[in-house]
């Protein structure tokens, strides 16, 4: 029985990917990216493939479609008499930010998002005492709370989804004291009245760039009202890996984005009376692109000049020919056809290689 509903199962996989096929001849016809990512596209039964983008931001090479800015693009596969298309749209990720209180018993989130594609919907939870409770299912509201349970760290955590799933996680984790989880001091015998006990409230997170480059300086400022000088702040500036890129303690940081990558931006700010408020701000870097892409020449002895497009200007980039007896190139990227043949032109950075090579051909 298992081996016949096996059978079944895997009979079911190949009709489905056939009839995906059968429609166009591409496995996918349409795609939604966020600037920065990558797509493989795939034509059935086709081993010669000539592929080529409407649109030079977002590119395409041996199938892989790469989403280097927001637009449109329409991708072209070309095997032999067959033509087949794929409509690729991109926009900019899903930019998710939360703010975190302690107000009257309860941890208040409040959530910001802009970017994606749209109908954004939200889902809460938190991690305490090493378990993880979720809080909504997906829902359109920007805000929700949960009771304190007692002293120590949560973890919030936020997940955020567009009209066409593509999900974006931020975390912070929200120190609790018992001092913060009641409303109000017990007043003393010098009191005149009882004071309300109020938590910083961390009201934006402004990048001083939009577009952020790689070997751009960067500086991320957060604006904390119901703060006085005995406010304590911490910030902290890590990738997705985990690996702390910069730190200090103070409302405002700066350092230089020296990676292709997604940086988080973390403020906390924590009272006289020990009372939280987090915020993170997050941005990818703008993916580096070679150009130009593809060159067909027969002389000999011309000179052709690679570049690195979106990337600050200061970055020295090393070039290097992979058939330096057809193209030979300089530190500037300068290239000059030697002999017949191909090559390709790399620019590499600190580890990191520039999507789409120059492709030079002299026939």
């Amino acid at each position: 029985m298992k081996k016949i509903l096996q059978m079944v199962i895997t009979a079911g996989m190949v009709l489905s990917m056939s009839n995906v096929y059968a429609k166009s001849g591409l496995n996918k016809t349409k795609l939604y990216l966020y600037t920065g990512e990558k797509a493989t596209l795939k034509v059935k039964g086709a081993k010669k493939i000539k592929w080529s983008s409407t649109n030079k931001a977002i590119s395409v090479k041996k199938g892989v479609v790469q989403a280097h800015k927001a637009g449109k693009a329409t991708i072209t596969a070309k095997a032999g008499k067959k033509t087949y298309r794929c409509l690729v749209q991109v926009v900019r990720p899903l930019k998710l930010n939360f703010t975190a209180s302690v107000v009257e018993q309860k941890i208040v989130i409040k959530t910001t998002a802009k970017g994606g594609f749209g109908r954004t919907k939200y889902q809460y939870a938190y991690h305490y005492q090493g378990k993880k409770v979720t809080l909504t299912k997906y829902t359109k509201a920007k805000s929700a709370s949960f009771s304190i349970k007692g002293s120590g760290n949560y973890t919030l955590e936020v997940t955020a989804k567009d009209q066409h799933n593509k999900k974006t996680v931020k975390k912070a984790t929200l120190q609790v004291t018992s001092q913060n989880t009641s409303t109000a001091p017990a007043a003393t015998t010098s009191d005149t009245a009882s004071r309300t006990m109020q938590s910083p409230d961390i009201t934006a997170m402004t990048a001083s760039k939009k577009n952020i480059l790689l070997g751009d300086e960067v500086t991320v400022q957060g604006k904390v009202d119901h703060a006085n000088d005995k406010t304590a702040y911490s910030m902290k500036v890590t990738l997705d890996d985990g690996t702390i890129i910069a730190q200090n303690n103070a409302h405002n940081i700066t350092f230089k984005v020296n990676q292709v990558a997604h940086y988080t931006i973390t403020l906390t700010a924590t009272n006289e009376d020990n009372l939280s408020a987090v915020r993170a701000y997050d941005f990818t870097t703008q993916q580096p692109l070679m150009q130009p892409g593809t060159i067909t020449t027969s002389k000999i002895g011309k000179t052709v000049q690679c570049f690195v497009q979106y990337a600050h200007s200061d970055i020295k980039w090393t070039y290097t020919s992979s058939n330096p007896n057809v193209v030979t190139v300089d530190g500037n990227g300068l290239a000059t056809t030697v002999g017949k043949g191909t090559a390709e032109i790399t620019a590499f950075y600190n580890g990191y290689t520039a999507s789409q090579k120059c492709l030079i051909t002299v026939s």
